[in-house]
């Protein structure tokens, strides 16, 4: 009866952290950067800084309503057309602020800010290849911004081009040499190119710039586990933790370094933890479920796999591990039918499982 169990299964999703996250809000914060008119009807003006004071309360839709009013009593207030689309950026809305932002680039074509803005809304509508064209005016707009370069350098690694990406954060960094999340990113993006000494380099750049980055722990933990320094990786996981308690993630993923260091007992306690913070996660349950099988409680293991197959239909290898669990129990047929669910999903090593002959009924 077989008892190994592939390495394969493990969770690798959040071995990198990429920032992707605006963290100076800059896309819903009043922009005042655009060219006025020389004359705005003051009770436009009032209207107006009415819309700028309720988004920065964060109510959108108020901020909308004003920056409208404000619109219909002056229609070249090109300073009202961004803000409200900074606002319906803000709700979620983003054809409604792609609009706006067209509307100012008919009138004020110069504006790089708003360059931005629109690409901040291509992006998060899922049009990374306008959103690349409007960083890219930002930039010819005002080249020494340097979350411009930043951004774009997000869509290209979006767009798994890792060269290019690490370009536009090389530029950022010049800029600005203690831009953390430019360091983190570009981290992962060399880790991609499978330059691991490099990545790691810039991880701890990262820590250096913003010791509470708690990405920059995580991903130097997730190279050093790939290094098989299971010691230096659990120190950086525990380093995210220490930054935020609440960081599932880095929880699943020291489970993951004490798994495959052996200690099965530390590594379900981890497991353990990131379910306790978010019982949505699959990836831990599934975890969870190897290091009971590696404990031989099936039973344990059982539960788990069901648990992430749940939470996760076309969780491949939660099939493969619930197949070796069953096929511990005695559940041939059961294991069977996992295995091929398995292959399904393209999990080629439920071919050596499904090899073993006694799938053949």
């Amino acid at each position: 009866m077989k008892k190994h169990i592939l390495l394969g299964f493990m969770s690798l999703v959040a071995g990198v952290g990429f920032s992707q996250v605006d963290t100076t809000s800059s896309a819903l914060e009043v922009d005042t950067s655009a060219v006025p008119d020389d004359y705005v009807d003051p009770e436009a003006q009032m209207r107006y800084n009415v819309g700028a004071d309720k988004m920065a309360k964060g109510d959108y839709d108020g901020a909308i309503n004003s920056f409208t009013k404000a619109i219909e009593m002056h229609d070249k207030f090109t300073l009202a057309f961004l803000n409200r689309g900074k606002a319906y950026h803000g709700k979620g809305d983003y054809s409604s602020a792609i609009k706006d932002y067209d509307k100012v680039i008919t009138m004020v074509d110069t504006t790089h800010s708003t360059y931005y803005a629109r690409a901040k809304s291509n992006e998060a509508a899922g049009d990374l290849g306008a959103a690349y064209n409007d960083y890219s005016e930002a930039i010819k707009g005002n080249g020494k911004v340097p979350k411009y370069h930043y951004y774009r350098g997000v869509v290209k690694f979006q767009q798994n081009e890792y060269e290019a990406a690490i370009k536009d954060f090389d530029a950022a960094i010049k800029l600005k040499p203690n831009y953390a999340y430019a360091y983190n990113d570009r981290g992962s993006a060399k880790r991609k190119l499978e330059d691991l000494d490099g990545a790691a380099a810039d991880y701890m750049k990262a820590q250096q710039a913003d010791d509470k980055l708690k990405f920059a722990y995580n991903n130097l933990g997730s190279i050093r586990r790939a290094q098989k320094k299971y010691d230096e990786a659990i120190k950086q996981y525990s380093g995210a933790i220490q930054v935020d308690r609440d960081y599932h993630i880095a929880y699943n993923n020291r489970g993951r370094a004490y798994y495959e260091s052996g200690n099965w007992t530390k590594a379900i306690e981890d497991f353990s933890k990131a379910i306790e913070l978010n019982k949505e996660y699959a990836f831990a349950y599934n975890n969870r479920a190897a290091a009971h099988i590696k404990q031989e409680n099936w039973d344990e293991a059982l539960k788990d796999l069901n648990k992430a197959i749940e939470l996760n239909p076309d969780y491949g290898y939660a099939y493969l591990n619930r197949g070796i669990a069953k096929e511990m129990i005695r559940d041939l047929e059961g294991a069977c039918q996992d295995w091929n669910k398995a292959l399904e999903y393209d999990i080629t090593s439920a071919e050596t499982y499904l090899s073993g002959g006694f799938c053949n009924f």
